[in-house]
């Protein structure tokens, strides 16, 4: 996504770049300044958290039945995974 949805107080709908996130831009039907909302978005934010509880329980069933070893051969891998799609975003 190279683009975030902005709404105007005139009810003018636009998208700009995510380089504008957290800043201002003029409308380009009324010209009024419009501030760009910032910061990751809630759903983002709520996969992410589904991503770690899956993480863990992963984590204990291989370390319960495999092993620590495995346990954290599967931490590791997961986190990589983890990391990889918050920095992709």
């Amino acid at each position: 996504m190279s683009e975030v949805s902005v709404t105007c107080s005139c009810g003018n709908r636009f998208e700009v770049a995510k380089s504008f996130k957290g800043g201002l831009v003029n409308c380009p039907k009324c010209a009024k300044a419009t501030s760009v909302p910032s910061g990751p978005e809630p759903v983002f934010l709520a996969m992410i958290a589904i991503l770690v509880v899956c993480l863990l329980l992963a984590t204990y069933a291989a370390w319960a039945v495999m092993g620590p070893v495995a346990g954290i051969i599967a931490f590791l891998i997961g986190a990589g995974v983890v990391i990889a799609i918050i920095m992709a975003s």
